[in-house]
């Protein structure tokens, strides 16, 4: 685990469970340049929102542009027109249920070629409906459609 907000509950639980370091890692704050450098190390990134409102996220719109493959709970139609496809661009999973969370993990984990799969379209689905000019450019054509209607 990266990053230092809510790592001390994640620790609680591996003591518990009596994982070992060789097993999972928490390495608090990193560089960017090592964060890169852990992804391109990683055969799979899991994030799941609990709470009311759903999103990508930083992290794991790094993971995929890094071509790592993202097991996740968003909504397909979360972006509008640019719907995530389950088992093609993230692996879907119900963070409600953690059967579900592992079997995505393990889902990737197991499939090299679901792995890859993922991992490209991934990464092309943020390169081509979540980038600057992408959004930018759908701003823009948002604002210019409300001001065709209010010249009307």
């Amino acid at each position: 685990m990266v990053g230092r907000a809510f790592l001390q509950e994640p620790i609680e639980i591996a003591n518990r469970l009596g994982l070992t370091q060789d097993q999972v890692c928490f390495l608090g704050e990193i560089s960017h340049e090592e964060l890169i450098t852990l992804y391109k190390q990683s055969h799979v990134f899991a994030a799941w929102m609990t709470g009311r409102f759903k999103s990508l996220g930083t992290a794991p719109m790094e993971a995929m542009l890094c071509e790592v493959p993202v097991v996740t709970d968003i909504p397909e139609d979360l972006f509008g027109k640019a719907r995530l496809v389950d088992g093609q661009d993230v692996i879907l999973v119900n963070s409600l249920n953690p059967k579900s969370i592992a079997s995505g993990i393990i889902k990737v984990l197991e499939n090299e070629k679901l792995r890859q799969t993922v991992g490209v379209n991934g990464r092309n689905f943020v390169l081509e409906n979540l980038s600057w000019s992408t959004i930018a450019r759908q701003v823009a054509l948002f604002f210019q459609e409300v001001l065709n209607r209010t010249k009307k």
